[in-house]
């Protein structure tokens, strides 16, 4: 939160410490920080298939070894469960749909824009940060430009 002569602003909830304070301050869409919510999401799954030795990363150095098949399903279903949940309730909340464009199709590219637009900071703030989590990132984006 930053107070200023003008009034009240949130900076940002997905914390963005590379992006300048000034284009932190600029209002935006709400969806950029729905996408913020979602790619947090992401992470999490991220988290468990590391816990459990499942992301690529943890196959070893010729990432070969399997997935393990039941944790990779669990973690998909459990993203996509809290993400529409999320999203249906973010969307249920009065006065929500003004903030958005009309039709539902606008508002998910809309999304997976912004989506897009926040794994690809990710990928410099990883590879700066912690270069072995940069495939978390990659993932999203591959996932995004395919769909």
């Amino acid at each position: 939160m930053l107070r200023t002569d003008t009034g009240w602003f949130v900076l940002d909830f997905e914390g963005e410490p590379l992006r300048p304070l000034e284009a932190r301050r600029r209002p935006t869409s709400p969806l950029k920080d729905v996408a913020g919510m979602l790619r947090s999401l992401h992470y999490a799954t991220a988290v468990a298939r590391r816990q459990w030795g499942t992301a690529p990363e943890r196959r070893g150095a010729d990432r070969t070894a399997e997935p393990e098949p039941e944790v990779d399903d669990l973690a998909a279903a459990w993203e996509r469960h809290n993400a529409e949940a999320f999203l249906a309730g973010y969307l249920d909340v009065d006065g929500t749909a003004e903030l958005l464009p009309r039709s539902g199709g606008a508002r998910e590219a809309v999304q997976a824009a912004f989506e897009l637009e926040k794994a690809v900071y990710e990928v410099a703030y990883e590879r700066a940060h912690r270069p072995d989590w940069v495939e978390v990132p990659l993932a999203a984006i591959a996932r995004l430009i395919a769909s």
